[in-house]
């Protein structure tokens, strides 16, 4: 399943941070290309005003002719898919290459799909929950109720639920059974769904930093106690598969 939210405006400008020191790779759309398959690159800088865009396959023409274009662009940074739409202000060849120039978007949409299969805690644990400004951050307490390395469902009261809004991020810390560690990871909430509890709401979120993407020791941590305490429940379908034998 594969559905997009809108991150914040604070999330957005990281996520571009990050972008850059790991030179994402970019894929544009302008309205008006010739190419169906439109312009790959990689993104090279940003600053408050624009992103700077290396185009690393050649063009059909001269890129000056989408000066000024609308321009979906699309970021791929590790497995996760971030999107915006866009214009394009320069065009130009300094090198072997073109670099693009794009209007620096207030907000970034997020392709989210579940890539590892979530345990489902038959034993009992809990989450704390934290978010807000660091000057007065509210707290709140839920049940876990799965997890996984890219993220966890947890079981909230009806007002904490309405006080998260969709695409905050929330600082989660708890334990597992059998697991020596306490976890602290902050995740993006995604989705909020009815309990049969009329009292509670069920919370989904993703890790900011989840064990698919690479990019974070705890995130790949979790992900391999999940795999040697619970077996192919945790892991995506090849992993699990290559635990017991099965093809995916």
């Amino acid at each position: 399943m594969k559905y997009a939210i809108e991150l914040s405006a604070a999330q957005s400008a990281r996520t571009l941070e990050l972008a850059v020191r790991h030179g994402a790779t970019a894929l544009l759309e302008p309205r008006t290309w010739v190419d169906a398959q439109g312009l790959k690159g990689r993104l090279l800088d940003v600053n408050t005003e624009i992103l700077r865009v290396e185009v690393t396959e050649t063009p059909l023409c001269s890129l000056e002719l989408i000066v000024g274009v609308y321009c979906d662009t699309s970021l791929l940074l590790g497995q996760d898919l971030f999107m915006f739409c866009t214009n394009v202000v320069q065009a130009e060849r300094p090198d072997d290459h073109w670099h693009i120039a794009l209007a620096r978007p207030a907000r970034l949409q997020v392709c989210q799909r579940r890539r590892l299969w979530r345990v489902q805690l038959a034993e009992s644990s809990c989450v704390r929950l934290q978010w807000g400004p660091s000057d007065s951050l509210s707290t709140a307490t839920g049940r876990l109720l799965n997890i996984s390395g890219d993220g966890l469902a947890c079981l909230v009261d009806v007002p904490t639920a309405e006080d998260i809004a969709i695409g905050d991020v929330v600082m989660t810390s708890f334990s597992l059974p059998g697991c020596d560690r306490p976890f602290e990871l902050a995740a993006v909430l995604c989705n909020k769904t009815e309990a049969s509890d009329a009292g509670r709401r069920i919370l989904g979120m993703q890790f900011l930093e989840p064990a698919s993407s690479g990019m974070s020791a705890a995130t790949r941590d979790l992900n391999a106690f999940l795999l040697k305490r619970y077996g192919s429940g945790a892991g995506a379908p090849a992993e699990c598969a290559a635990l017991d034998g099965r093809r995916p």
